[in-house]
Parts: structure tokens; C-alpha cells; sequence
């Protein structure tokens, strides 16, 4: 069976930052996945071109070699089953009849997902550094004492494609005041059937829900959330330039290097 991961440049976990042997973190993680057998390109090769299909093949998702053991157990045993039930609970949700206003009501334990979804961000970097929303997201992320950062803003909407995106640390405009000043926001997302998720450290974007709002949330407080399937967002949106989306979007090494884009092999791309 073929796998693809990618590996970390040292032995520095990126959670905890302790150095030690690594293990290999599912991005996303398992159980929230209709398809793992992928074919993967990273960004560098999609913005040049390349004539390749695909640069690699994995029949196992996409791993990131990249946290330390105990890092990946917190992640995997405490906080993803949290992601998977709230995924699973908008796929059952889309199986019965649509409400009038197409919006969905789904049940879920917000500050689980944001933690798993925000740890699942820093395994998916295969360098350690400690830019500002790293640093911000480790000082509360296994700390359930502590809510959510108030400058880590989580946005998410529906993605009924089946394709794998993983977007790090790239800035794009995010707003624009009365006066013509145009407010720029550091950006991560993961995407994958059916929600995307898009962290910045600005407090609105598009008008889409900001799960900030459950930021003081215990970890086992549930409540229903709204999702709202009847304004569809293309496929790379909003991380791909385009006429109907940012202008551009600028990002250094971990945009080019570690950004992927995953697709099921020999099936359709969306729903």
C-alpha cells in the first residue's frame, strides 16, 4: 500500500514544540474521510503548471509526519471524535428533506471541533516556526480551562466537493472600510466533504458563521449550529485568486510547500 506523509525538517514537535521522535497525524483525520485513496498535488505544482495528474498517490489520506506521540493521542483521542460526530451529523442532515431556507440546524460540541480543527492545522506544516496564530493556538489548545483565543476566528461553510484542500499560512484581503482601506487577514483553511474551515485572526469574512462566538464553550457543551447550503461557494474558494473572489492572495514557504490539494482517483470530484 502506498502512503504519502510529509515530514517535518527536525524532530520538533509543532503542537508542543518539544524535540523527540514524531508520529504521523491524519490531516484530515480519519473517520471524517468518504474516500482516502487520493491523488495529491501540492500548491508549488499547481501554480506552475505542471502537466502531471497528480504528484503523488496515497491510499491512505493525507499524513503529516510532524507531532509528537502524545501530541497526536491528545488530538486523536480527546478532540476528533468531536469532528467526525459533526460531520457525520450534517451528512445524515443532507439525506433527509432540505428545509425551505436551506439552512441545516447541526449538533455539535463547538470547542471540540474548533480545537481539533485548529490542531489539525498546526500538524499540517512541515516546518516549526512560531508565527503569531501558531503561538496563540498552543498557549489554549489542550488547556480546556482556557477558551478559545478571542483573535482566532474560525469560519466554516458547506463543501460539497470531494476533493481534499489544506491551505496554510497565506494572507488575502478580508475586508474593505468606508475610506477604501483594505483590511488583510492571515489565513489557514482545511476543506473536506461536507464543511470547510477557514481560521484567521479577523473577526468576519463574507458573512459566514464564526465559531468564535462559542469561544468560552466548554468542551462538552453541545448545541445545534447552522449551516446554510443554499449559497455554494466554488471549489477553491476563497484561497485561489479569481474574478468572482480575492484578487490575490500572497503567502511565502509553507503556502507553496505544504498547501494540498487532494483528489479521489477515478471518481467524481463533487457531489
Amino acid at each position: 500500500m502506498s502512503t504519502f506523509t510529509k515530514a517535518a525538517s527536525n524532530q520538533i514537535c509543532n503542537i508542543c514544540r518539544q524535540q523527540g521522535k514524531l508520529s504521523k497525524d491524519h490531516v484530515p483525520p480519519r473517520g471524517t474521510l468518504i474516500f482516502q485513496d487520493v491523488g495529491i498535488n501540492n500548491f508549488e505544482n499547481l501554480f506552475k503548471g505542471t502537466k502531471k495528474k497528480f504528484t503523488k498517490i496515497s491510499q491512505n489520506g493525507i499524513k503529516f509526519e510532524t507531532i509528537c506521540e502524545s501530541c497526536n493521542n491528545k488530538l486523536g483521542h480527546d478532540l476528533d471524535a468531536g469532528l467526525k460526530s459533526f460531520t457525520s451529523n450534517i451528512t445524515e442532515e443532507l439525506s433527509k428533506p432540505i428545509p425551505i431556507n436551506k439552512t441545516l440546524l447541526i449538533e455539535c460540541f463547538p470547542s471540540t471541533v474548533i480545537r481539533s480543527i485548529l490542531g489539525h492545522i498546526l500538524a499540517a506544516k512541515t516546518e516549526t516556526d512560531n508565527v503569531t496564530p501558531d503561538r496563540k493556538i498552543r498557549s489554549f489548545l489542550f488547556d480546556y480551562s482556557k477558551p478559545i483565543h478571542k483573535d482566532i476566528h474560525v469560519f466554516y461553510w458547506f463543501y460539497p466537493f470531494a476533493n481534499i484542500r489544506i491551505t496554510r499560512d497565506f494572507v488575502m484581503p478580508i475586508s474593505q472600510d468606508e475610506q477604501g482601506n483594505i483590511k488583510m487577514g492571515f489565513c489557514n483553511i482545511i476543506k473536506f466533504f461536507p464543511i470547510a474551515f477557514l481560521v484567521t485572526d479577523v473577526v468576519s469574512y463574507a458573512q459566514l458563521p464564526n465559531l468564535n462566538q462559542y469561544r468560552n464553550f466548554s468542551v462538552r457543551i453541545k448545541v445545534k449550529i447552522p449551516l446554510s447550503i443554499g449559497n455554494i461557494h466554488e471549489e477553491g474558494w476563497p484561497e485561489i485568486p479569481s474574478n468572482s473572489g480575492n484578487p490575490f492572495v500572497a503567502g511565502g514557504k509553507s503556502f507553496f510547500q505544504d498547501s494540498i490539494t487532494a483528489s479521489p482517483r477515478n471518481r467524481l470530484s463533487s457531489f
